[in-house]
């Protein structure tokens, strides 16, 4: 629900969600130094290979023995049920 909208005649007091604001007092973040590391170097144009993020692993997973690749899934499923993110 909207409450700060255009026309609204309702009083409200209590806490808001916008900064800075007269009933809830906030300071800015502290300001960190910026570190005195120097960078240097060229920038350079080049032409990047297409990426193929899966053939390395699929040939990994391949070359596993049955017995490997069920213990290796069985393991996966295990992470994936024992995280309460994951709705069944």
């Amino acid at each position: 629900k909207h409450h700060e909208g255009f026309m609204n005649f309702m009083h409200r007091d209590e806490e808001v969600n916008y900064f800075p604001s007269r009933y809830d007092p906030v300071r800015h973040a502290e300001k960190y130094p910026t570190p005195p590391a120097v960078c240097s170097g060229k920038r350079e144009r080049c032409v990047i290979e297409k990426e193929n993020n899966f053939k390395e692993p699929g040939e990994r997973y391949r070359s596993f023995t049955p017995e490997r690749q069920e213990r290796f899934i069985g393991r996966w499923i295990d992470a994936i049920y024992s995280d309460p993110r994951i709705t069944h």
